[in-house]
């Protein structure tokens, strides 16, 4: 009896290597009840004739579980598979040993949420979802340069709601709104800014390659005539150029709201100056057809007279100032510095202090149009409000 359990066992199952249609196979093969045989192996290793490998398991000859492949060119997926394709989480590094994805598969395409770098420092990188393969849903991708997007794509493409802010030689531009084929189309605001931006929304590579940790870059140098760049256009786009209806304000206070088309003013608009004064009427290739300077508004001398600060030094440092620094608020001394920081910084808050200027001229009504000085005290309860 003893004998004949012995002989009844299975004999414990033989690593081989066989070869299988110009292919070579290195694992275990087993027999079915009729006969039948078929690789299973936990640890196997599969070599094809074109020369890549496969090292993993293979369940009823299918392979399937948490394996690894091998190109001839050297790219390689270490991750989880489903009859032979990637299909779960895994990890592809290409051919170049630059770019690597780490992320969700499906039937042998990216899928679901991964993240894509380009570059070993991890200076170009996309960080979100995909579809078949290609940028889809929400991500948000780096360029080596500093440029950033962060929004919406559609087939590997920015489609939808986005923002992006690149560099320039003077700062940095920023475009917030709709996209479309990697395009702005549709309604959205372009800021020019007079800082670098990107500095502050710049993310770099981590050590786990995430590219989510504060990058030291050079910041643009300074510019005089970088406080001139605050300009801003609301409105809308077409295949990247405004066109349409919209609104551009410029830095010195100047706006101008109507038809645009192919990137210039052309149709009606209104154009208030930077003195108050409006030219309302038609526009022909971002010209006005039909304008005569109107006479300065109220008021306007007064500006044209005060662009040195040492000339309004009497309204800006008052009599009751004892006891303070006249450099308090900016931390310089220098009057051209002074200028320039408070130039800057009501450039940063255009928009909001004219929200809070129509207010003001919503409430002194006057014969001209647009009157742009206020009375003192009427300045100072101005500057109150704003903070």
């Amino acid at each position: 009896r003893e004998a004949k359990r012995e002989a009844s066992k299975e004999p414990p199952p033989q690593v081989v290597t066989r070869a299988l249609a110009d292919n070579t196979y290195h694992g275990i093969i087993r027999e079915g009840a009729f006969g039948e045989q078929y690789l299973e192996c936990a640890d196997a290793k599969y070599t094809w004739h074109s020369g890549v490998q496969y090292e993993g398991p293979f369940v009823a000859s299918r392979i399937e579980g948490t394996g690894r492949y091998t190109w001839p060119d050297g790219s390689t997926y270490e991750g989880e598979l489903l009859n032979g394709k990637r299909h779960g989480q895994g990890v592809y590094f290409s051919a170049d040993g630059l770019t690597r994805y780490e992320g969700g598969w499906s039937l042998g395409k990216r899928s679901g949420k991964g993240r894509l770098t380009y570059n070993p420092e991890g200076t170009s990188c996309y960080d979100g979802g995909w579809k078949d393969g290609k940028k889809h849903g929400y991500g948000r991708q780096l360029w080596p340069s500093g440029n950033v997007y962060e929004g919406e794509w559609l087939e590997g493409k920015m489609s939808g709601k986005g923002r992006m802010v690149w560099r320039t030689a003077a700062g940095s531009e920023e475009y917030v709104g709709v996209w479309e084929a990697n395009e702005p189309h549709g309604e959205g605001t372009h800021t020019w800014h007079a800082t670098d931006i990107t500095l502050a929304l710049w993310r770099g590579p981590a050590e786990s390659n995430r590219c989510e940790t504060p990058v030291q870059r050079k910041p643009v140098p300074y510019n005089p005539q970088q406080q001139q760049m605050n300009n801003r256009y609301e409105g809308q786009f077409c295949r990247g150029k405004r066109h349409g209806s919209g609104a551009f304000f410029y830095a010195n206070g100047a706006y101008y709201r109507g038809e645009w088309q192919e990137h210039v003013k052309h149709g009606h608009g209104r154009h208030t100056f930077e003195d108050g004064t409006v030219y309302d009427g038609p526009f022909e290739e971002d010209q006005m057809t039909e304008y005569a300077r109107p006479p300065p508004a109220e008021g306007a001398e007064l500006l044209a007279r005060s662009m040195e600060l040492s000339d309004i030094d009497c309204f800006a440092l008052p009599h009751d100032r004892s006891g303070f620094e006249a450099s308090i608020g900016a931390g310089y001394s220098d009057h051209g510095k002074i200028f320039r920081e408070v130039c800057n910084m009501l450039l940063r808050h255009l928009g909001e202090l004219r929200d809070y200027y129509a207010k003001y001229r919503a409430a002194i009504p006057r014969q001209s149009s647009d009157p742009f000085a206020l009375k003192m005290y009427q300045f100072w309860l101005f500057a109150r409000d704003t903070g």
